[in-house]
């Protein structure tokens, strides 16, 4: 995320409990490491995880233009 400091941190482990939760889910189960024990994520999934954190982080501005909500 290249972010220097610590201004942000809350939103983003707010990104990463939502990422984790998305893989979770699509996984149709849980997630390694929700426990103490050090956890085995393979690299995939910590690839995926990484990918949605950017995402949201870059994004988190984001909205759509020229849409209509309601019709006439």
């Amino acid at each position: 995320l290249r972010v220097t400091n610590n201004a942000e941190d809350q939103l983003i482990q707010l990104f990463i409990a939502a990422a984790e939760e998305y893989i979770a889910n699509y996984l149709n189960q849980a997630i390694p490491g929700s426990d103490d024990s050090p956890p085995f994520v393979p690299s995939s999934i910590r690839c995926a995880a990484l990918l949605i954190v950017g995402d949201l982080y870059e994004n988190r501005q984001a909205g759509v233009a020229d849409v209509q909500l309601y019709r006439n």
